[in-house]
């Protein structure tokens, strides 16, 4: 028994860390943005561990499992956060401001995703899902324009109250069709019988939910608004963990609800339009934040796109796609971290012209990972396409395919532009020095990058391995 107790350590040890930080924070004098990074990084470090050692021991299953697909996304989640941690630590020593509210938040963030993500009950994904989007919305709130601040409240009040409905409705509705909160019951009564139509408003208000917290169109508004006001780490951080989340909870709702055609029209127009509006929106903004969030809405948006066809293969193509994209939206924000003119971050696109001059490692950061977006040879983008073209052609998406591929144009003329405005335009300001850290976290992801070109076969096995336990062993 207490063997299964301990699986829920990472769990523990991420809750333990806000427990600890908040003391430290309380009743230590001496304190450094330093002083919460390390804590943070001790804690979350140890749950990645234990989330590896512990993949595959259940508390109890009906409540909460563990799985390779679980630990396996977990895992991918608790290293982002580990790198995005590591870059603010930096940011806010270079501010001198207290990083106390970020890296507490952060981690009451990476608590609740672990429980959606491994909780096989209603109730707890609803209570998982809430806190994180409250969170979500106090940790955009760090930033230096207080009006805008206050601006930013009323609207996440909107945001909220319409988050609440699709949320506390799906969840009530899928208990009163099918009369339970578990799992596994869900699961029955949707795979013997034909969804009805209340069935599936209920399932979409609950899709829908995820959806929102992934920043997937019509529901990216506040996604945008979070990269425009938001201090660098806090975008870098909702716009790195969210939809990786989300992408682990969509599929396993998926597989519970049995995919009705209905659901899979409403992942079609979403994809569809989170597609054509990241495209065009990276060209039509200025705000480096928002231009990377909206390659991260076209990217999303083919995710969802893929999930209209939601097979075990479609799945595995699907995750790879989304991993090659989190390889390099990484190394961007790492370039981000060393843009700094008199100490402050710069976040427009004029700002960084004519950066090569003088910044050419973080320049040629830029364009190696912009050019990855857009799948050019041989960088891993490219396997990313092929991996997308694959998928595609298996299911007899021949429309799809030529669409994505259409809407990849107007997603290179965007990034084209940041990179005339690096390489090409007339430099109008100087820059400060760029902390080494980030030479080193260039280094290192180019080097990942590298090796993941080299030698794919064997990685994606792996992945396909971890994802296709959902499938082969259900929830």
């Amino acid at each position: 028994m207490l063997v299964k107790y301990i699986s829920l350590l990472p769990e523990c040890l991420l809750a333990l860390n806000i427990i600890v930080m908040m003391l430290v924070h309380l009743f230590r004098t001496e304190q450094t943005p330093k002083t919460f990074m390390t804590i943070s990084k001790f804690f979350i470090g140890t749950a990645l561990v234990s989330c590896i050692v512990f993949y595959n021991l259940d508390v109890k299953e009906n409540w909460y499992i563990n799985s390779p697909y679980t630990a396996f996304f977990k895992s991918v989640i608790l290293v982002t956060a580990l790198v995005s941690n590591f870059f603010a630590g930096k940011w806010f020593l270079n501010q001198n401001r207290s990083s106390f509210v970020y890296y507490e938040l952060g981690s009451l963030i990476l608590v609740s995703l672990c429980m959606a993500i491994s909780c096989t009950h209603l109730c707890i994904l609803g209570v998982a899902l809430g806190i994180t989007f409250l969170v979500g919305m106090k940790l955009s709130c760090i930033g230096d324009n207080v009006i805008e601040q206050d601006t930013a409240k009323k609207e996440q009040l909107i945001y909220g109250i319409i988050f609440g409905v699709f949320l506390i409705g799906g969840i009530a509705g899928i208990y009163y069709q099918t009369h339970s909160w578990f799992y596994d019951e869900i699961y029955t009564y949707y795979h013997q019988q034909k969804s009805s139509f209340y069935d599936n408003v209920a399932i979409a208000s609950l899709i829908v939910c995820v959806m929102f917290l992934m920043g997937v169109a019509p529901f990216h508004l506040w996604f945008i608004q979070i990269a425009r006001r938001a201090a660098l780490p806090s975008a870098s951080y909702l716009n790195l963990i969210l939809p990786t989340a989300g992408i682990a909870i969509l599929t396993m709702l998926i597989y519970l609800f049995n995919a009705p055609e209905s659901i899979k029209r409403i992942f079609l127009i979403c994809g569809c339009l989170s597609v054509v509006l990241g495209a065009i929106g990276t060209g039509n903004r200025k705000n480096l934040k928002q231009i990377f969030t909206c390659v991260g809405l076209f990217y999303d948006g083919i995710i969802i796109l893929l999930f209209s066809c939601f097979n075990e293969k479609i799945v595995q193509q699907s995750t790879i796609y989304y991993l090659i994209y989190l390889i390099s939206i990484l190394g961007i924000y790492i370039c981000l971290y060393g843009i700094r003119k008199r100490g402050e971050y710069l976040c427009s696109i004029d700002d960084i012209s004519g950066m090569a001059e003088v910044k050419p490692y973080v320049a040629s950061g830029l364009l190696i990972f912009s050019a990855s977006f857009l799948g050019i040879p041989p960088l891993l983008g490219m396997l990313g396409n092929l991996t997308l073209v694959n998928g595609l052609l298996v299911v007899k998406q021949y429309d799809l395919l030529i669409f994505i591929f259409i809407m990849l144009t107007f997603l290179a003329y965007g990034l084209l532009k940041l990179i005339k405005s690096v390489y090409f335009d007339k430099r109008l300001y100087g820059f400060d020095r760029v902390d080494k850290s980030v030479y080193w976290g260039l280094f290192i992801n180019a080097c990942f990058l590298l090796w993941v070109v080299t030698d794919p076969g064997r990685i994606w096995a792996n992945v396909r391995m971890f994802i296709g336990t959902l499938f082969t062993t259900g929830i």
